[in-house]
């Protein structure tokens, strides 16, 4: 009798242990998942351009602040979707309160040249500019800017202040070659050594002021390549 006994307590205890495993077996495993501001700011800094655009148009209704918004307009500028950061702004920008963001306003005046909507562009940057926000590229757009209106004295002085000298010289160079002033151009263009298209210009310059045997010179010494 006890031995029955004690074999049946023993059969009670192992089905209550494998009891146990089972149900911790079945027991739902809960993953942590990230909240969308924690997962757009993770991919910002890992330069996941693609993939922030890629949750943004499957979940653009959770879009509804700047901190997730900037980082969307920042992956569109770095994919040269110029038309999608314009729609953007259209959408969404107009119904997120008190925007006072420079970066924002730079890339919404690239987007408006860049797209050939020059009046736009032109009052964005220049009030960056004037607002004393440093960035080369306020100079470089609001320069091509005004070089299209032949505004060339107010062009050269925006390069002027870019600190880079080759990027310096090298829009400088074409700014005085599309106004028309070759020899001045090409002294600006034989500095450069970092652009390619510099050499091309200098070729265009020297057809120009008439100066065909340096041409050739050139073209031979520096294996110019016109592709």
């Amino acid at each position: 009798m006890v031995f029955w006994v004690t074999i049946s307590n023993c059969a009670t205890k192992q089905e209550k242990s494998i009891t146990k495993v089972q149900l911790e077996e079945i027991k739902p495993v809960i993953i942590e998942q990230k909240s969308l501001i924690d997962e757009i700011r993770d991919k910002k800094e890992k330069r996941l351009f693609r993939d922030i655009i890629e949750v943004y148009e499957k979940r653009k209704n959770e879009f509804t602040n700047l901190e997730l918004l900037k980082p969307v307009i920042i992956s569109y500028l770095a994919e040269k979707r110029f038309e999608d950061i314009l729609k953007i702004a259209e959408e969404k920008l107009n119904k997120v309160s008190n925007i006072d963001d420079k970066e924002i306003s730079l890339i919404l005046g690239i987007a408006y040249y860049e797209k050939g909507i020059f009046e736009p562009s032109r009052r964005v940057l220049s009030s960056l500019y004037e607002s004393g926000f440093k960035n080369e590229l306020v100079n470089i757009y609001l320069a091509m800017l005004y070089q299209k209106r032949n505004q060339y004295a107010l062009a050269l002085s925006l390069t002027g202040e870019i600190e880079n000298r080759e990027k310096r010289n090298y829009l400088q160079g074409w700014i005085l070659f599309t106004e028309g002033n070759y020899e001045k151009a090409l002294e600006k263009f034989l500095s450069v050594k970092d652009f390619k298209d510099a050499q091309i210009y200098i070729l265009y310059s020297l057809f120009y002021l008439n100066r065909h045997n340096e041409i050739l010179k050139y073209f031979d010494e520096k294996k110019v390549d016109y592709k």
